[in-house]
């Protein structure tokens, strides 16, 4: 008997340590837990997707605000501002379409028109393109609208697809700008390509030859620089001789065969003396 109830409390003991304490987790809330871990994860990815969801339409709002029409339509591109200048083109400041207003013509071709500031000097020049022959005249101030362009190394403004269009004014060509040959170098040249300059007191050191295009040359002693046919040919008036001096030379600064060289426009803009 007393056997029986001793083998009776040793089966209640054992059953007794097969209980899991309060404080442990069962498999149960493990798998509990994952769930929570599972939905802590698909909030945080819903949270992420909406997150994306919103940086998407901020960018969809930012493309939208890139694609808004300007305020005004040129054509081609909209400037910087509505009233570009020769001085911001010729020192690369501004590109593209641009809109020039009140500048002066200085010299008209059969395809377009030599234009500059009022102010004159250094990068106030400018040959604008226009196709077909402007009905312009020297003096008169125009509004030009075309685009920035370079044509065999020599900046100009193509209008033929834009505007070109006369104020009404007539304040009369800007005078030339005083030069030094030695200004006129390949490598300090550029600010006075399409400016009208004058030089005086140098001398003529090569004559127009069928050779030489009928393009002659001066000198001051230290530096020499090519007189251009380009606009109108001197020996239609008078061959200049070796030695002969220059007393006063007129012209606007070309740029031709890697070069820059004065282009008298008429008969008075040279003034040569025999020696």
């Amino acid at each position: 008997m007393l056997q029986r109830l001793f083998l009776l409390l040793i089966a209640l003991g054992l059953c007794a340590c097969t209980v899991r304490p309060r404080g442990g987790g069962s498999d149960d809330d493990d798998a509990s837990d994952d769930d929570d871990s599972a939905r802590d994860d698909d909030d945080a990815a819903d949270d992420d997707d909406a997150a994306d969801d919103d940086d998407a339409a901020d960018d969809d709002d930012a493309v939208d605000d890139d694609d808004a029409t300007p305020p005004f339509d040129l054509g081609c591109a909209v400037p910087t501002t509505i009233d570009d200048s020769i001085f911001a083109i010729q020192n690369g400041d501004t590109s593209g379409l641009v809109v020039l207003e009140g500048v002066v013509v200085v010299h008209v071709r059969d395809n377009g028109m030599f234009v500059q500031e009022p102010a004159a000097g250094a990068c106030s020049g400018l040959w604008v393109y226009t196709g077909a022959a402007p009905d312009a005249a020297v003096g008169e101030s125009w509004d030009i609208e075309g685009m920035v362009g370079d044509y065999l190394g020599f900046t100009e403004v193509d209008a033929s697809k834009g505007s070109y269009t006369f104020t009404g004014a007539t304040p009369g060509p800007p005078p030339p700008s005083p030069v030094s040959l030695g200004w006129l170098q390949p490598d300090v040249a550029e600010p006075w390509e399409g400016v009208v300059v004058s030089v005086q007191g140098v001398q003529v050191s090569s004559i127009p030859t069928e050779a030489s295009f009928w393009e002659w040359e001066v000198t001051d002693g230290s530096a020499a620089v090519v007189v251009d046919d380009f606009l109108f040919d001197v020996t239609t008036v008078r061959t200049p001789e070796e030695g002969d001096a220059v007393v006063s030379l007129i012209g606007i600064v070309n740029y031709s065969f890697e070069a820059y060289k004065i282009a008298p426009r008429r008969p008075t803009d040279v003034t040569i003396v025999a020696q």
